[in-house]
């Protein structure tokens, strides 16, 4: 028997109130040819149950059931479980649109350098949206070529989890999802670009992504700003190890706050001192930080062509000013400096 054209993978833990909203929505796919596999992590509710009524009336859905093992565990099963070469991922609490498969595999059958695939979404909530949720969303929209991701995941995750599709033997190769304290699947973005691996989007909404008070993403402290803080800094300070950033220039980074102050910190541990800081908020002026001097924009440009910024700013309101800045002294973003 020939294995499906897509190993569908849906975790769940306590999600009665939407599981078969979501089930119901993948089964309606447009490419029938698909297997589901759903992973129960324990769940003390009905959501087993309505998923095993759907198994018995759709050959396609397979139920199992394990005791709670978090989310990266239960992925990782499915996974194992999986006969396609071709993984989509999908949450307990989403709804598909019927096109998304279809679209996203042809989308991977067209660039067979692509290791994942993600779409578009649009936020679904119980309660109305708060404004960070909204503009993260917004965001996540306006990353889609595979450049704009590469560039985006040095700032946080472009890649809503439940929205991607990827090639299994790529991340089979990286050993799968890791259990850590921050999030999984940055963690996982972050391993496979370290590999090479390239990311792309179906610029069309596929997949409408729930918000609520249960939500992992908004509950769990290992989605928390410090777990992503600290992986990127790792992530940035292994790229420069290769060569990949910098470039053998001296560091200087953009933003004397807590971020940057942690990002100098994190670099200085790996064996790359940094020069000193860059203050692009007029408004707040000090000499030093950390030790090291800090100075205005009017440094930027000015004798340091063997300069490299690091931009550690971390209000969306003040990229597009920093951007600004950069191309006015001639810099090119990711040759010459990086928002983080």
């Amino acid at each position: 028997m020939s294995s499906p054209s897509v190993s569908v993978i849906l975790p769940v833990f306590n999600a009665e109130p939407f599981i078969g909203c979501a089930l119901d929505s993948v089964l309606r796919s447009s490419l029938a040819d698909i297997e589901v596999i759903v992973i129960d992590d324990g769940s003390t509710d009905h959501s087993a149950d309505i998923a095993q009524k759907r198994a018995q009336t759709d050959a396609r859905v397979r139920i199992k059931r394990f005791s709670r093992k978090g989310i990266a565990n239960a992925l990782n099963e499915g996974i194992a479980l999986a006969s396609s070469p071709v993984i989509a991922r999908m949450d307990a609490d989403d709804i598909c649109d019927p096109r998304r498969f279809e679209l996203q595999l042809a989308c991977l059958r067209q660039n067979p350098d692509m290791a994942v695939v993600s779409c578009l979404v649009r936020p679904v909530s119980d309660a109305s949206l708060s404004a960070g949720n909204r503009r993260y969303v917004e965001w996540v929209n306006q990353s889609i070529s595979s450049e704009q991701i590469a560039r985006d995941l040095y700032i946080e995750s472009p890649l809503p989890h439940p929205s991607v599709m990827f090639r299994a033997s790529a991340v089979r190769s990286l050993g799968g999802y890791r259990r850590y304290d921050g999030p999984e699947d940055y963690d996982l973005w972050l391993r496979m670009s370290d590999a090479g691996m390239k990311f792309c989007k179906v610029p069309a909404v596929l997949l409408l992504w729930r918000f609520h008070h249960a939500n992992l993403t908004r509950s769990d402290p290992r989605y928390r700003k410090n777990a992503f803080l600290r992986r990127k800094i790792e992530h940035v300070a292994r790229q420069v190890r290769r060569g990949r950033l910098a470039h053998g220039r001296k560091i200087r980074i953009c933003g004397p706050g807590l971020a940057g102050k942690r990002l100098e910190q994190g670099l200085v541990e790996a064996g790359f001192p940094v020069e000193g800081f860059v203050d692009v908020n007029p408004a707040r002026r000090s000499d030093t930080c950390s030790g090291l001097p800090v100075w205005n924009t009017a440094a930027v440009g000015k004798r340091d062509k063997n300069r490299f910024y690091f931009c550690a700013v971390r209000r969306w309101d003040s990229w597009p000013e920093i951007r600004r800045l950069f191309k006015e002294r001639n810099k090119t973003e990711g040759i010459d400096y990086l928002i983080l």
